[in-house]
């Protein structure tokens, strides 16, 4: 992140299951990617929790707000399908402010 000019914040427990660590990378570098190239962005919130039997990941930036609907390239698609194949759920949201989300399975248990 720091190479690409981007403060990053990773608010929430990481977990220990090493799947969910790889969905958390594989949805930061895209992010970050978008981040710099699409919204001129200096700073990426990764904010980290459970949701009933999900674990979510969501990714926010401080760069310019979409002017619309958001198109899913190559970056973006591949991560919906991998999403998707492990049984999660990926959201994109431009109001407020844009934001990436990805909801994966999870048989780990909250830290309470």
């Amino acid at each position: 992140a720091k190479l690409m000019g981007i403060n990053l914040t990773v608010k929430g427990q990481i977990p220990s299951d090493n799947r969910l660590l790889r969905f958390i990378m594989s949805g930061a570098r895209e992010s970050l990617t978008n981040a710099v190239h699409h919204a001129k962005a200096t700073e990426l919130t990764v904010t980290l929790y459970y949701e009933y039997s999900f674990f979510v990941i969501e990714y926010t930036n401080d760069g310019l707000q979409p002017e619309g609907e958001i198109s899913e390239g190559g970056g973006l698609s591949s991560l919906r399908q991998s999403v998707e194949t492990a049984g999660g759920i990926m959201e994109t949201d431009i109001f407020p402010k844009f934001i990436l989300r990805l909801k994966i399975p999870s048989k780990e248990v909250p830290y309470v």
